[in-house]
């Protein structure tokens, strides 16, 4: 566009107090800062109870939960737990017990949230509760 200079962060001055390379963390702050209104609330999800044909839809709320409150589910554990909350009902509360019962015994342990979930839709998409 006419009259619009293109930034070249190699040319920013050295001595200014926001370095390129903070950057990105600067805007991570701000933006979890600015995301969550004080005044709105994200839905909780509805009770998931393991049917295939809601999973998809369950996993979508889930997320948004994470993403309005990037803080306080920004753990992998009170991600689990938040979702493992949802799980009450049928065969999810079932699966849901056995997990729980495998990640206090530590014979699961899940460090990342995409194989906690990757496992949570194997099992439901499958239609097999893990054992």
């Amino acid at each position: 566009m006419e009259g619009m200079e293109e930034w070249n962060a190699a040319a920013a001055p050295v001595g200014n107090s926001m370095m390129y390379k903070d950057f990105g963390q600067v805007l991570v702050q701000a933006f979890a800062q600015i995301s969550i209104d004080k005044g709105s609330k994200i839905a909780d999800p509805e009770k998931f109870g393991g049917d295939s044909d809601k999973s998809d839809a369950f996993l979508t709320s889930i997320h948004l939960v994470f993403h309005g409150n990037p803080t306080k589910y920004a753990m992998v554990d009170s991600r689990i737990t938040y979702t493992l909350l949802w799980m009450k009902e049928g065969q999810a509360g079932k699966w849901a017990q056995i997990m729980l019962k495998k990640i206090s015994h530590k014979t699961v342990i899940f460090t990342f949230w995409n194989k906690f979930e990757a496992t949570m839709e194997e099992s439901f998409h499958t239609g097999s509760v893990a054992q």
